[in-house]
């Protein structure tokens, strides 16, 4: 396959990428050269790049780069697919502020990418609170929004997980990035989901006949732990222990379809949802 088109290929699933990131995807060249070959696209208008000034907390930021109309275009005629599915950016919003968030974000995407093509697994097909989705009334809407009775929830991610021969039908995870240490916020962040599994309306909105899994990626482990010996002791849970998913970020790097725990604080697999080793946590 073509390189460039390769890297077009990538920027289409993901949107918005850094360097870093297709690194991650693709280890078939030094960065020296990966920079090379992006100015090339740049100078061709196939993608464009969104740089960020000096921040005081991060350091310096990496480029983010996104696929133009003229890189859309490029990539039907040379892979003849359509552009459903293909994320275009004519006018990037990519404010500052929301750069952490967005890029961890892109990142768990990726992770799972690739541990499913390890296994050999049909990837999961991924919405994602800075695209859009479908049109209501005219007008395009964020793609993970949901509503909840009178509550409007926006999951950073939702991800849809093909049929598998271990499971027989569709199912749907609901992802939720959480960084620093605050456990209250969690807490008041993560009710509104309780409501999303009992009413049934994520598996309404996607087409999935069975209730979301909630995926939480934490930044530190005591605020994981921290929040599950809370939630795990909370009545409002005791049906739904087996729907709430907890990992770290950390954790999510080495192996993210597995050590996942849940408000029994079991280590499940998350293809399966049973257990991986029969194993509890130390309280």
């Amino acid at each position: 396959m073509n390189h460039h088109l390769r890297l077009l290929q990538q920027l289409a699933r993901y949107k918005y990428l850094s360097v870093w990131q297709w690194y991650m995807l693709w280890y078939a060249y030094s960065t020296k050269t990966l920079y090379k070959k992006l100015k090339l696209l740049e100078e061709k208008n196939l993608i464009g790049k969104k740089c960020y000034k000096y921040h005081p907390q991060r350091g310096r930021s990496e480029n983010i780069y996104h696929l133009t109309t003229q890189g859309a275009e490029y990539l039907i005629i040379h892979t003849k697919k359509p552009l459903q599915g293909m994320h275009i950016t004519k006018h990037p919003k990519l404010l500052s502020n929301d750069y952490d968030h967005r890029k961890k974000t892109i990142t768990a995407h990726i992770l799972m990418d690739l541990a499913c093509d390890n296994l050999s697994l049909s990837r999961y097909r991924y919405y994602h609170y800075f695209q859009k989705r479908k049109k209501q009334q005219g007008f395009p809407q964020t793609a993970t929004k949901l509503k909840v009775w009178d509550d409007i929830i926006i999951p950073d991610s939702i991800a849809l997980l093909s049929p598998t021969q271990a499971k027989k039908q569709k199912s749907l995870l609901i992802i939720e990035i959480h960084k620093g240490q605050r456990v209250k916020k969690i807490l008041e962040q993560l009710k509104p989901y309780a409501k999303i599994i009992a009413s049934g309306v994520a598996w309404t909105e996607f087409g999935v006949a069975t209730n979301p899994y909630v995926l939480v990626l934490f930044e530190h482990e005591s605020t994981l732990l921290s929040t599950l010996e809370i939630m795990s002791q909370d009545s409002y849970y005791t049906n739904l222990k087996d729907h709430f998913l907890f990992i770290t970020f950390e954790s999510l790097q080495k192996d993210c379809l597995s050590h996942r725990l849940n408000l029994r604080k079991e280590k499940v697999h998350l293809l399966s949802k049973k257990n991986s080793n029969n194993t509890q946590t130390d309280k």
